[in-house]
């Protein structure tokens, strides 16, 4: 099984090239980290083991970005690393491993996830817009978007797993729309100063 596809989706734009510094691999991380998650996700069934999974595979790909060609999807070769510390999680824990059919399936469609979002990007800049205002929220705002809409938790499983409680993620969520519209619709996509 490849860990890479043929091409690079069109949202994979930074070149890491001979200097492999650390801001082009924080603007690629920001850039897939959600479906990175997701991934890891669907393969653990567990928002905050999934995030550890996904940290550590980020960690193994900074340590390792020279060997990384940035020709290549960086979502398929971190998404391999995920798969692999899945397995090495899944044998220590004596976990039943997934056939390899099932994850080129899951890879499959998590790739195709990928590119159908950055071709959404280049055609409607309005979905553009809406990730770069997404970068722009508070974390707190941030962190209850990306599991309540990302991760399809309810506010009682976020506020579970982040200590507020579920009406403090109801609030956080309508304060992050209401910033998000502000942003979007602004000319200079600037976030309201309560945000």
């Amino acid at each position: 099984m490849s860990d890479t596809p043929d091409s690079t989706p069109a949202s994979s734009s930074v070149d890491l090239g001979p200097s492999q510094d650390r801001v082009a691999f924080t603007i690629l991380v920001r850039e897939h980290h959600r479906h990175l998650l997701a991934y890891a996700r669907a393969l653990l069934q567990d928002s905050s083991a999934a995030s550890d999974l996904v940290q550590e595979a980020l960690l193994v790909a900074y340590r390792r970005l020279g060997a990384f060609n940035p020709k290549e999807d960086f979502a398929a070769w971190v998404r391999g690393i995920i798969r692999n510390k899945w397995r090495e999680l899944a044998r220590q824990r004596r976990w039943e491993l997934l056939p390899d059919e099932m994850l080129e399936g899951l890879d499959a469609q998590h790739s195709a996830w990928s590119y159908a979002v950055a071709e959404a990007k280049e055609q409607n800049p309005l979905f553009a817009k809406l990730d770069t205002c997404l970068q722009k929220l508070p974390s707190l705002l941030r962190e209850a978007v990306d599991a309540c809409y990302y991760q399809a938790h309810n506010a009682e499983e976020t506020a579970s797993v982040t200590g507020a409680n579920a009406a403090t993620i109801r609030k956080r969520l309508e304060r992050a729309r209401s910033a998000l519209r502000h942003c979007i619709e602004s000319p200079d996509g600037l976030l309201p100063t309560e945000a």
